[in-house]
């Protein structure tokens, strides 16, 4: 039985993408959903940059016990891109296998597959430092694209998506 954690993407003061057709950022997005789920939430507080951030919410990560850490983000960008993707550690094929089982069901609803990208150095991408300095099982999600309309998982249906996922990850 894996214990889950869920870490919101960016925080209070850099809330990350936006999304003109959710009206909220990644951060705000992420606080909506996880709202009733029966699992801890982490968020980063504001620091001075990323690293600090990053050291200080993983301190508090590694003193609770839990198997599986994900990361909440979506994409946004410039062009008409869309689609899903799960970033985890190289070689870890528990976190290929939860990342698949995610992937799968957002291909189910008609959302593309980006693919899962593996990272071996926390400055090999961003979003990589949680993957490559945590204990556990660490993957960073990225559902779609809030730059494209069609792409968008309203609040409602992604909370229900990731309740259905987190009940999988901890069987």
């Amino acid at each position: 039985n894996m214990k889950t954690v869920l870490i919101l993407g960016h925080n209070a003061r850099d809330k990350g993408a936006y999304s003109p057709y959710l009206k909220m950022s990644e951060y705000d997005y992420w606080g909506e959903v996880v709202k009733g789920l029966d699992v801890p939430v982490l968020r980063r507080n504001p620091n001075r940059g990323y690293g600090l951030e990053m050291r200080e919410m993983l301190s508090r990560l590694e003193q609770i016990e839990y198997d599986v850490a994900i990361e909440l983000h979506f994409n946004s960008a410039i062009s008409n891109a869309n689609g899903a993707e799960v970033l985890i550690y190289r070689g870890n094929t528990t976190s290929k296998t939860l990342a698949t089982k995610f992937l799968k069901k957002l291909e189910a609803m008609g959302h593309r597959n980006r693919g899962i990208i593996e990272v071996s150095h926390e400055r090999e991408r961003n979003g990589a430092y949680g993957i490559c300095n945590s204990r556990g099982h660490y993957l960073l999600i990225e559902p779609f694209f809030g730059s494209d309309e069609k792409d968008c998982i309203p609040v409602g249906e992604m909370r229900e998506i990731l309740k259905e996922w987190i009940k999988e990850v901890q069987i």
